[in-house]
């Protein structure tokens, strides 16, 4: 018999199996994984109206990155109370946009995104 002859013999047949067996249970096993990036059906909209109130609130700082820059600075704006020369509030949240105001000194400025321009929110509790 082929098993018993060689240098490893049957250990190695064995070990070859359990590892044969091992990738096919792993396969099988995670495929059927679902990943979620929220837990509730809330659209975009919902969820701005959301994390607007708390902000509003004072109970969290919400960042948004939009995916083409709205202005020639960055790509990323920080909403709430951040206690630096500039505020940004959410003034309108629309079926497919929201407008905000950018008051520095003397100067606002208001500014409408449509939602697809959204890369992601992220927020920090205060």
């Amino acid at each position: 018999m082929f098993i018993t002859k060689g240098k490893y013999g049957i250990g190695a047949v064995i070990l070859l199996t359990a590892l044969a067996l091992t990738l096919v249970v792993t396969s099988t096993s995670t495929r059927n994984i679902s990943v979620k990036a929220q837990e509730s059906n809330m659209d975009i909209r919902d969820r701005l109206e959301e994390l607007r109130a708390e902000s509003d609130a004072g109970n969290l700082l919400l960042g948004i990155q939009f995916i083409m820059p709205v202005s020639e600075e960055t790509n990323y704006w920080l909403f709430g109370d951040v206690n630096d020369q500039r505020r940004l509030t959410i003034l309108e949240i629309e079926e497919d946009h929201f407008c905000f105001s950018e008051t520095g000194g003397q100067a606002v400025l208001i500014r409408c995104v449509p939602y697809t321009n959204i890369a992601s929110f992220s927020y920090l509790g205060t």
